[in-house]
């Protein structure tokens, strides 16, 4: 009678799978702080240069939607969320290109 799942010989896709799985936690956490790292100085970046960007008009875009009432005042950027959104995915594609 044979042994089921139980052999002499490893299975080598279960081999390469736990290698893959080890690897991508190691590079998974490697990957996650350094995008915490480039978030962090991005908005510092982006905070040294946001009286520039309220010169050029960027916040106040056709599109953004800003409600004013006695006490309160909501803001949502869509227009100028979609803008940034765009910019950023031809950096990215160009740079990964």
């Amino acid at each position: 009678m044979a042994d089921r799942g139980h052999s002499s010989t490893p299975n080598p896709a279960l081999l390469s799978l736990n290698r893959l799985a080890h690897c991508d936690r190691r590079l998974g956490a490697m990957s996650i702080s350094r995008l915490l790292i480039i978030f962090g100085l991005s908005l510092v970046v982006l905070g040294l240069l946001w009286p520039v960007i309220s010169k050029i008009g960027l916040g106040r875009l056709p599109g953004d939607i800003v409600i004013e009432r006695d006490n309160f005042r909501v803001y949502i950027p869509l227009a100028t969320s979609l803008l940034v959104s765009v910019i950023l995915s031809l950096i990215l594609w160009l740079a990964n290109r």
